[in-house]
């Protein structure tokens, strides 16, 4: 995220206000084009558990495969979108070429790495002194050439160079591509186990982006450069609470153990922390908004001031859908639907089109965190089981068991 908005910084003080567009419609894809690939490997990684990693090592050559047709077909669909939404075929072909990076490196399963093999701490830091010097490189060369296909040409360079240290230092003698048939069968099985938390993890990316998709159609691109430099400012202050996830995941997990009274108790204190952080980063957000922007971005948005704090509500939202969506996983041990997700994308789609009909950009940015709202707090507080927990009563329980007994 850091490198995102670090990426927006320079982009924003140093290229062309059309490279700039360029460079966040290639931010925007990129999230999408990652979890489409990412997504059915993880999520097949996580029903297999650790246990079964030697297994999991024998899907690799399948892995590639399947990442590889996936990852083409989705640049594929973007390229079609963006014609669709009227860009010119020069623009297409560079964000499609600014995709092209993630998709190699993404294809050979660099994110999958760290949970397969126990990194020796030098191999480790060489892998991040590479990473570091060709992020000096990308800085450095947006800001004295000013060019952002200079930018994707580095980046492809580098995605080449990770690859193949990757593959030499990590996975030498792992690939079999005889077994390739087999590991592909075995992995597409895997993947039909998986389908639930895959759609689900695809569609919540999607709710977070139609916004932006929907406007590309409507708005010129100067507005639409405005709006999703907007988002990626309140993007910022929803850090500290992706920080605390994992901290949430493993306390409300651990809660479940003991028994329903401190699940609640746990349950109840993290929402209500959650809830109070995420108000404290919205004012803050609120107060240093327009500072922000045209200090660190050198763009003035003023004129979008409503349209940032509508926008920045958000921030609320996310944080106790956060805290909500996991003890809902939780009580399910793990197990993914994917109809809230589906739910709000279809909400989304029909309220940014309605708002912007009726009021324009501020009615898309309702739209957008209404729906937020909607699938994050109102329909989890409208769940059986996730009221079922916050609203648990052990003592009227007792109660209740004694009556039945005595009946």
């Amino acid at each position: 995220m850091l490198y995102t908005i670090l990426n927006l910084y320079l982009g924003a003080n140093f290229l062309f206000p059309k490279d700039f567009l360029i460079l966040q419609q290639i931010t925007l894809f990129q999230s999408f084009l990652l979890f489409a690939i990412s997504l059915p490997v993880g999520s097949i990684f996580i029903r297999l558990g650790n246990s079964n990693l030697e297994y999991f090592k024998t899907l690799i050559g399948g892995t590639v495969l399947f990442r590889g047709l996936i990852g083409t077909l989705s640049i594929l669909v973007f390229n079609v979108y963006l014609h669709y939404a009227g860009y010119a075929i020069s623009d297409i072909g560079t964000i499609a070429l600014g995709l092209l990076p993630t998709l190699i490196s993404s294809v050979f399963f660099i994110d999958i790495i760290p949970h397969i093999f126990n990194f020796e701490g030098r191999k480790n830091w060489e892998l991040i002194t590479v990473y570091s010097l060709f992020f000096i490189v990308k800085c450095l060369t947006i800001i004295v050439f000013k060019s952002i296909c200079l930018k994707i040409l580095i980046e492809f360079f580098e995605s080449i160079v990770l690859v193949f240290w990757v593959n030499l230092t990590y996975l030498k003698g792992i690939f079999q591509f005889s077994l390739i048939k087999s590991s592909f069968k075995r992995l597409l099985k895997m993947i039909r186990f998986s389908t639930g938390l895959y759609l689900n993890g695809i569609l919540s990316v999607f709710i977070l982006r139609i916004d932006q998709f929907v406007l590309i159609n409507f708005i010129d691109k100067s507005t639409l450069s405005k709006y999703m430099l907007i988002v990626s400012i309140s993007s910022l202050f929803l850090i500290p609470m992706t920080l605390l996830g994992e901290r949430l995941a493993f306390t409300i997990t651990m809660a479940k153990t003991q028994s329903k009274a401190i699940f609640k108790e746990k349950s109840v204190k993290s929402l209500l922390t959650f809830t109070l952080l995420s108000l404290v980063l919205y004012i803050i957000f609120a107060g240093i908004f327009t500072h922000v922007s045209s200090i660190f971005f050198k763009r003035n948005l003023d004129d979008l001031f409503i349209v940032g704090l509508i926008l920045g509500f958000s921030i609320v939202s996310n944080s106790i859908g956060m805290v909500l969506g996991q003890i809902n996983t939780t009580i399910n041990d793990g197990v993914y639907t994917m109809k809230r997700s589906f739910i709000g994308c279809i909400c989304m789609f029909i309220g940014v089109n309605i708002g912007f009909k009726l009021y324009g950009i501020i009615g898309v940015a309702i739209a957008a965190s209404f729906t937020l709202f909607l699938t994050n707090i109102l329909f989890w507080f409208f769940s059986e089981r996730i009221r079922e927990v916050l609203f648990y009563h052990p003592v009227q329980k007792n109660i209740m068991s004694l009556k039945e007994q005595s009946n």
